[in-house]
């Protein structure tokens, strides 16, 4: 026999239902015969869909304009994560898919399904010669375009790149030695390629939003905002939208503004320019009129004893110091592209109802609103103000963002004239003990400072307190020890001749087991049930408020004898003192606690002078600092009686000093001011990441955390591995899915409503008695209680029903016997054989 089988790519039937189906029509050695043919097609049909579907392994691999020749893959694309702070590439944000298997124009390279290659026809090579006199005016070489625009974004431009490894090796190298730098490039731009707008995001990015958008839904702000600052810790400011690819040559050198500024041959950015560009022609054997040229003034920066020269390439093959010329790396450039710009939107901006249909339009706009502030909160916290002027006394390294606090400017001839006499006099002013008779005489002193008797100063900062109110009958103060008292006045209140002002409120929260005794129904069988008393425990959040104030002496005021604290630097669980470069205080300091995490050192102690460090004043995101005034504007200030709201100060630093940052609570950014010299020097710092606050203890249950009421009706429930599924329910949708888990009309399982929330952690914690509360397993042990009574009943009625059966069947049996007897001639065999018939009937 013979047959025909028409294979099609996609079966419509299962080759095992066709082997079942022709069973029947073959014999069994044709039936042999169809099952290797079948089995044949099914392996070749697996082996061909192997990998999931976008897999990049389904695509071809050769191209097809050039046959043999590899498909190339374009590794500098957009769709990635951006830290516009540090200028890297984080996780990623739109998601790759292959299943269109795209090829570019040119033919040369594979393609995601969302990405658009478009090839610049002719290749655009750009040469120049920047000048840098600042560091702050340094420009990132890969990441220019992304930096300008994130300014426009947030208003953040000081911040935007300055914590990148290129900006802050060319910052300790200008500060250090006092010099311009000067960057001669060439780039080659071969390529730019963008990402569609609302591509779909990442499955791992989603989830992460999707976690976001159901406590925020569940109106958990504070893991909410925690949530939001791990997502721009890993993901970023920023999403980058196109990236412009190809390859670029830099070679900076760093020259002394002494050499500069002295020079004859370099008064302008282009012969220095042409000085420096000599060395770069030289380094990469550069056969082209580019035009530097400057042999006079190229002598003159090779005789600076501080010149320093960096050269780096971006793309091609890596830089050789010896043999190793521009038409090499060229030649090695189409097979190592690298991005040579790039640019973006905020990471906020990546979330739009096209791929997150699952968020309502209202929760979408609060969860790209907790982004945005993530990302702000973030760029606050590193924008570090102070003195940028390399060559000002008050210079401060770390410094982003110049507050005029290098000098004061003068204007008037006049000013300069009075500035200078008032210097003389300043000078030549000794404070100091004039009693000849005292210990503590000074010879020199021309002004008594009342330093005979003690040794003891007068200070501005007359210490901290703290309250801290319990709510709901909690200790949480206690545990976290949040009441500090001033130890100089032993209250909550600050010395004579201070005054309080109000620096940052905040909340501290605590799990908590609440019991809950309620009445439930017991039933030992089927109708026998009775109310008993019973109890379950459930978790809540409980919260304590509390207040930090510190105290200071008003501007212009004279402060009372031997007032005031020495102060010793302060620091947290994250961030050392600096005086002590360790979280802890400095010797004969004290430690007080302020704040939730933050640990302040005062001292009265005069062994503890040379410790001390000058103190300027607090302020935060809520109150001023009232040090920063002059003490005309407070009076001016006290006369509107204004001096008890924080935010009539300004939120800054006094002239000459510079400004830290102590912590920040709850989005609240809390500063601190001083001119600890030491704390400047010419090393980076490394931006602060957040998340800023310690993760918050669960205020829900976990089952309520993980589901997200969507448009229409839609429900979304997150499983054990992350990922998130729609739950379909013909008979029930939207919120009444969610009542269903845990609501039943005879009052089996827990009820609607739940418990008091102000019920306390005692045994003798009750509530509503109207309601029965059941723990998980209490609802499962009724339900299997139930099903195994009803097996029972369901047996006893059938081996009730079988023994009548067979009670019936005997006494049948046993009347037909007593009638044969009775008929009987022989009854001796016919006795015998109805005693067998009886016996095999029981």
């Amino acid at each position: 026999m013979t047959f025909t089988i028409t294979y099609a790519p996609s079966f419509l039937i299962h080759p095992l239902f066709l082997l079942i189906l022709i069973q029947y029509r073959l014999k069994m050695r044709d039936f042999i015969a169809a099952s290797f043919v079948l089995l044949s097609i099914f392996l070749i049909h697996g082996a061909s869909s192997s990998y999931p579907v976008g897999d990049i392994r389904n695509c071809p691999t050769e191209q097809t304009v050039n046959p043999g020749s590899p498909l190339l893959r374009m590794d500098a694309m957009p769709g990635l994560g951006f830290d516009n702070l540090r200028n890297i590439e984080l996780g990623q944000v739109y998601s790759r898919n292959y299943s269109s298997c795209q090829i570019s124009n040119d033919g040369r390279y594979l393609l995601p399904d969302n990405i658009n290659l478009i090839p610049v026809l002719k290749s655009e090579i750009d040469t120049s010669a920047e000048v840098f006199s600042h560091y702050n005016e340094y420009t990132s070489s890969s990441s220019h375009s992304i930096n300008v625009e994130a300014s426009a974004s947030y208003g953040c431009a000081h911040a935007s790149g300055k914590f990148s490894m290129e900006h802050q090796d060319t910052k300790k190298k200008m500060a250090s030695s006092k010099s311009s730098s000067v960057r001669i490039g060439i780039r080659h731009h071969l390529y730019s390629v963008h990402v569609n707008p609302d591509s779909q995001l990442h499955p791992s990015f989603k989830s992460r939003l999707m976690d976001l958008a159901a406590h925020i839904q569940n109106n958990d702000t504070q893991m909410a905002h925690y949530l939001s600052d791990l997502i721009v810790r890993d993901y970023g400011t920023h999403v980058v939208t196109s990236v412009e690819t190809g390859g670029a040559l830099y070679q900076t050198s760093f020259v002394s503004q002494d050499v500069i500024e002295n020079s004859q041959y370099l008064k302008s950015s282009v012969e220095i320019g042409a000085s420096v560009g000599a060395k770069f022609i030289a380094t990469f054997s550069i056969s082209t009129n580019i035009g530097w040229s400057n042999s006079n003034g190229e002598k003159e920066i090779n005789s600076d004893s501080n010149h320093h020269v960096r050269t780096s390439t971006h793309g091609g093959p890596p830089f050789k110091m010896e043999n190793f010329s521009y038409t090499d790396w060229q030649n090695g450039l189409l097979n190592n592209l690298v991005a040579i710009d790039r640019r973006g939107q905020p990471l906020s901006f990546a979330m739009t109802t096209a791929n997150l249909p699952e968020l309502p339009d209202m929760l979408l706009t609060k969860t790209s609103d907790y982004i945005y502030k993530s990302i702000e909160r973030y760029y606050k916290t590193n924008t570090i103000k102070g003195c940028t002027k390399m060559d000002s006394k008050n210079f401060n390294f770390h410094a982003n963002l110049e507050d005029n606090s290098c000098d004061m400017l003068l204007t008037k001839t006049s000013d300069y004239i009075y500035k200078s006499i008032e210097r003389y006099y300043k000078t030549n002013t000794i404070k100091g003990c004039t009693k000849m008779d005292s210990k503590n005489f000074n010879f020199h002193a021309n002004l008594e400072d009342n330093s005979c008797e003690k040794d003891r100063q007068n200070f501005t900062f007359g210490g901290i307190y703290q309250t801290c109110e319990d709510h709901d009958n909690n200790e949480i103060c206690n545990d976290y020890g949040a009441s500090q008292k001033n130890p100089l006045t032993s209250d909550y209140s600050c010395p004579d001749g201070y005054e309080s002002i109000l620096l940052h409120t905040g909340t501290l929260s605590k799990m908590v087991q609440v019991t809950y005794y309620y009445q439930k129904k017991h039933c030992k069988f089927i109708f026998d049930c009775k109310m008993q008393p019973a109890s379950s425990q459930r978790s809540e959040m409980r919260y304590s408020t509390y207040n930090a104030y510190w105290c200071y002496a008003p501007p212009g005021k004279q402060e009372g004898a031997d007032s005031g604290y020495m102060f010793g630097g302060l620091y947290t669980s994250k961030t050392p003192n600096p005086v002590t470069r360790t979280t802890t205080c400095p010797p004969f300091y004290n430690t007080l606690h302020f704040g939730e995490d933050i640990k302040v050192c005062v001292s009265t102690d005069d062994q503890a002078k040379d410790y001390a460090i000058p103190f300027g004043g607090f302020h935060s995101c809520k109150s001023g600092n009232p040090l920063a005034i002059t003490p005309d504007m407070y009076q001016k200030l006290a006369s509107n009686n204004l001096l008890e709201y924080g935010s009539s100060f300004p939120t800054e630093c006094s002239h000459h000093y510079n400004q830290f940052l102590v912590t920040i609570d709850e989005g609240c950014v809390v500063n601190y001011c001083s001119q600890f010299q030491d704390i400047i020097q010419f090393s980076p710092r490394p931006p602060l990441v957040p998340p800023y606050k310690m993760k918050p203890p669960m205020t829900v249950n976990k089952t309520e955390s993980l589901v997200i009421f969507g448009p229409y009706g839609k429900i979304w429930v997150k499983n054990d591995d992350g990922s998130w599924f729609e739950y379909k329910n013909d008979s029930v949708s939207g919120p009444d899915y969610f009542q269903s888990l845990f609501v039943k009309e005879d009052d089996i399982a827990i009820p609607t409503e739940l418990p008091p929330t102000n019920a306390t952690v005692s045994d003798d914690t009750t509530s509503s008695p109207s309601h029965s509360y059941y723990t998980g397993g209490e609802v499962a042990g009724i339900v299997i209680g139930s099903i195994f009574s009803t097996a029972l009943c369901v047996a006893f009625i059938a081996a009730v029903g079988c023994g009548v059966k067979k009670y019936k069947k005997k006494r049948i049996a046993r009347k037909e016997a007593v009638l044969y007897l009775d008929k009987s001639e022989t009854g001796e065999n016919e006795t015998a054989v109805l005693v067998q018939k009886l016996q095999d009937q029981d």
